[in-house]
Formats: C-alpha cells, structure tokens, sequence
C-alpha cells in the first residue's frame, strides 16, 4: 500500500511539473480513460488533440445494433465501479443515467434481474430447472451471495484515483484506509478460492 502511494505521489509531481511547462498535451485513444484525460486537462486549461483509431470514441464502452437487437459491446456496470459518478461531479457535468436490464433464462423460464433480491427468483428458477438438486442450488446461490458481499467491498467506495486525497485528508483517514483493510482482505479470500 505504501509502495502504490508513494508511485502515485511520484506520478503526480511529475505530471504537474510537466503541466507547468507544457500547455498542449496528445492523448491517444478515445475509450473512456482518454476521454476523460481530455475533459480534465481542458477544464485545467491545457490545449489537447485526441487521436482516435477507429471512426467512433467510447472504446469499449459503446453499443451496435444488429438484425433490430441492441447489444453492449463493453462494461455494462460503469456506476458501480465507482469511477463515472465522481468523473461527472468533478467536471461539473450531469448525464442521467439509464437503468441496465438484465434478464437470465434457462429454456423458455425466464426472470429478470431487477435488485440483489432478484437471487430469490434465481434460486426459484435454478430448482424449477432442476427438481431434485435443492442441495446444488443452495451451495450455488451461497456462493453467489459471497461473491456480492466480495462486490460491495470492492466497489464500497469512489475510485480512489478520482479524488486528490491529499486535499481531501477526513476521505483519506476516515474512508479510504479503512476500506484498503477490508479491500486487501477480499483480495485475499478471493485468491485463496482460485
């Protein structure tokens, strides 16, 4: 942890020493990390030219249309990565935000996920798919629930690369390093189990 913050307080000296020479800057491709490199260095007064392999931005992030479906070609979750949220705050830009759908089926039965008490429904629909298996179904839907409670601490707090933590010293002690705790933790579990 020490290491990953003495790199960043590195990086950041760095980049800002540059910054103050230097007021045009290249950034190449236009996923969302570049995209969101060039909002913030322009909102910070710096000329920027984007360069773009392909005839649309969004990278990964983006959705196509073929024989009348829609389909995500990328991250479906972007909120709660903690990332989008606090990069829209911090550019003073408001997008509404459109609920993703999503629907599992197994034959024609078919549910759609619409909250975490979806995996009621799941577990209903697992043990309608197979009678008998009320063991199997329960050890799997154990695990699922290990593995949203992994999700929450995770994704528990805003990608701590979007806030200047030096700036924001109560988010730094008061959330951020009792969340690297529990984060290193999960880590942990999550590499025991593969």
């Amino acid at each position: 942890m020490i290491f990953v913050m003495r790199r960043f307080a590195k990086w950041f000296v760095m980049a800002y020493n540059i910054g103050m020479k230097q007021k045009k800057v290249l950034v190449v491709g236009g996923g969302l990390a570049g995209l969101s490199a060039v909002a913030f260095l322009r909102k910070y007064g710096f000329e920027t030219i984007l360069l773009e392999k392909n005839d649309h931005c969004g990278g990964l992030a983006r959705s196509f249309e073929r024989k009348g479906f829609t389909w995500d070609a990328g991250p479906r979750a972007l909120i709660d990565g903690g990332i989008i949220g606090p990069l829209l705050e911090r550019l003073g830009l408001e997008l509404p935000m459109v609920p993703s759908r999503v629907s599992v089926g197994i034959g024609n039965d078919m549910i759609h996920v619409e909250s975490r008490d979806s995996i009621n429904d799941y577990k209903a629909l697992l043990e309608r798919a197979r009678p008998g298996s009320k063991g199997d179904v329960d050890r799997i839907i154990r695990r699922i629930q290990d593995v949203m409670k992994d999700m929450d601490v995770l994704y528990g707090i805003e990608n701590p690369m979007i806030y200047s933590p030096l700036k924001h010293p109560l988010w730094l002690f008061g959330i951020f390093l009792p969340w690297s705790l529990r984060f290193i933790a999960t880590i942990g579990k999550i590499y025991r189990f593969f």
